[in-house]
């Protein structure tokens, strides 16, 4: 979702020196041209006082976070930047500084309805060409046209089978999670004789890693030859060149469902706990289902109800799936 705005920054400032700064995972994903330097947080999420006393004595004009942490503007507050820009929120608002309204535009207030992609291109709002909008920069650099254009901390890439169906089975939330039997019951009908996959990877870090077990160890012996169990063997470049090569994905709302979209394989989604509005995948090949219901988005990362936890993933089934994926693979 970061893209768009990367690839903005840089056309808005194409003699500026770009410091990209984030954790080691995320930051080993980016658009190649862009930045000039790549810093990575350690394990507490914090820079070294001999990286702060770098970036501080590179005098940095503007510093962008867009991150809602309060660690991310504290950040941009000790490397001294002339601007910290950002939006409001768990008590940083005074570590921020926003510049003044430049050419009749200042940075509009976050809006939970409009997509994060668009609310972090809205912290550029003030050099903005006067021709240009938010929707028109998401436009022009969303998508897989520079996912050829990546850049791996791993130069090493990892193969598939062809006509692979590749899926996530677990996301951060639990209340993201669609049932584990029944993505048993996808594989089980990808791997039939009529079915236009055949074969599978099971894709993701150490928290889907149980779930790929149970369901290898669940299939019989047969199919089990045809899973290929990637979960925790990965970095996210690794991720998109797999995604890329697959027939198509399924995932749930998760990060790897958002990488699909620096590529041109389809994918099948749900939507429950979250604001689809907010974080529906950029894929311009996707199917996303959702239940529909009164309770959602409870924005809840624990299903607070005890009469039908879970319906809105819960009530989506197999079937119904099964043919979404059938329609969108290649």
């Amino acid at each position: 979702m970061a893209f768009p705005f990367y690839l903005t920054l840089r056309e808005l400032f194409p003699r500026a020196s770009l410091v990209l700064c984030g954790r080691n995972w995320i930051s080993s994903l980016y658009p190649s041209g862009v930045f000039e330097e790549i810093v990575t947080l350690d394990r507490a999420k914090n820079l070294s006082q001999t990286k702060l006393n770098e970036l501080k004595n590179q005098k940095i004009d503007l510093a962008f976070t867009l991150s809602p942490s309060f660690r991310s503007a504290l950040l941009l507050y000790q490397i001294q930047s002339e601007y910290r820009i950002g939006y409001p929120g768990q008590f940083r608002k005074l570590l921020l500084r926003l510049p003044p309204k430049m050419g009749g535009r200042r940075i509009p207030a976050y809006n939970n309805t409009e997509h994060r992609a668009l609310s972090y291109l809205r912290l550029l709002t003030p050099w903005f060409d006067n021709s240009m909008t938010g929707e028109d920069y998401l436009q022009l650099f969303r998508g897989p046209l520079k996912n050829k254009n990546l850049v791996s901390l791993s130069a090493e890439t990892i193969s598939i089978k062809p006509k692979s169906l590749v899926i996530c089975p677990g996301s951060v939330a639990e209340s993201k999670i669609w049932p584990i039997d029944y993505v048993l019951q996808i594989i089980q009908i990808a791997l039939a004789k009529d079915s236009p996959f055949k074969n599978v990877v099971l894709v993701g870090s150490k928290i889907e890693a149980p779930f790929a077990s149970y369901l290898i160890d669940t299939l019989e012996p047969a199919l089990q030859k045809r899973v290929q169990n990637l979960t925790t063997k990965t970095d996210l470049s690794q991720l998109v060149d797999i995604i890329e090569k697959s027939s198509a994905v399924l995932a749930n709302d998760s990060g790897i469902s958002h990488l699909t979209s620096l590529t041109t394989t389809g994918l099948v989604s749900f939507q429950g706990m979250g604001r689809k509005e907010e974080t529906l995948p950029l894929n311009a090949r996707k199917i996303v289902h959702h239940a529909h219901l009164p309770c959602s988005p409870c924005m809840k990362k624990k299903c607070p109800r005890t009469d039908k936890p879970l319906e809105c993933l819960t009530s989506i089934l197999p079937a119904q799936v099964w043919e979404s994926l059938k329609e969108i693979s290649r």
